[in-house]
């Protein structure tokens, strides 16, 4: 969302502003902090750290669907590498 807002209002020539998207974004941020502080009392640290980790791969993703961005097969590579770690971790709790 805070890319939306962004893109938009660099097509309009308006510079930063804080249109409907970036608020949005804004928001979406805020809400994932909440819930990353309420978890953090209910999961060991090195599993939600790994868990928040995700976050690479899933904005790997939506750059590539939502936006049309090109990823080079090295960013791959080292999302790869992320979702290896983050499978390690969780092994390493079972």
């Amino acid at each position: 969302m805070l890319k939306l807002g962004a893109l938009y209002w660099a097509r309009q020539g308006l510079g930063v502003r804080y249109g409907l998207a970036t608020l949005a974004g804004f928001a979406i941020y805020f809400v994932a902090l909440l819930l990353y502080v309420f978890l953090l009392r209910r999961v060991p640290v090195s599993q939600l750290q790994a868990m928040y980790s995700l976050q690479f791969l899933g904005v790997l993703l939506a750059a590539r669907i939502l936006f049309r961005e090109s990823i080079t097969r090295y960013q791959w590579y080292g999302a790869a590498l992320v979702a290896a770690g983050i499978v390690l971790v969780g092994v390493g709790r079972a």
